[in-house]
């Protein structure tokens, strides 16, 4: 495999455009198109036990594991596809170095009243309080008329409703609390 940067990049380029028509658009501009193609391990031989390996960056922790968890096995299978390979790529992905410093710092900025309690020497305590009772999983307690099934996905909210949904389906990880401002209408 002779093949140059360029050829790299025009080759992630194509496979792009196979990914873009197998997920939905929201999807695909979510978490497909923000990566990057940092670099492309071919072995020296071609011996069957060495893999070609692949390395996309992405802009976050929070994007690297959703990506990884859902959509690793079809970009590899695009990747094999575009670079004519008999066995799919080892894909591994990775935050890019400028969005980890970002990470970090907005990590360090949240944190406080985590270091203040470390540095007093505060410990959390038990609350007297009632423990809540949480709702059944049977028995959510929703209004049937709210939920995702019953939601209308069209051009103009698309974006919205897949940002609403990976809140729903992974809470406490980014974009939570989810906060969408918009004119009237």
């Amino acid at each position: 495999m002779n093949v140059t940067q360029h050829d790299y990049q025009t080759t992630w380029l194509q496979v792009l455009e196979q990914l873009k028509t197998l997920v939905t658009p929201p999807s695909f501009e979510t978490w497909l198109a923000p990566l990057k193609l940092s670099n492309i391990q071919a072995p020296a031989t071609t011996s069957p036990q060495q893999q070609v390996r692949v390395l996309l960056e992405t802009t976050s922790s929070f994007n690297r594991d959703w990506i990884k968890k859902h959509y690793a096995t079809l970009i590899a299978g695009a990747l094999q596809e575009a670079l004519h390979l008999s066995n799919q790529p080892d894909v591994d992905i990775a935050v890019s170095a400028s969005a980890l410093d970002n990470e970090t710092l907005n990590q360090a900025k949240t944190g406080p009243l985590s270091l203040s309690a470390h540095i007093t020497g505060l410990t959390d305590v038990p609350s007297s309080a009632p423990a809540t009772t949480k709702p059944s999983v049977l028995n959510p307690q929703l209004n049937p008329k709210y939920t995702f099934d019953q939601f209308v996905v069209g051009s103009h909210n698309r974006f919205c409703h897949a940002a609403a949904l990976a809140v729903a389906e992974s809470p406490a990880m980014s974009y939570n609390p989810l906060f969408l401002y918009g004119g009237v209408g």
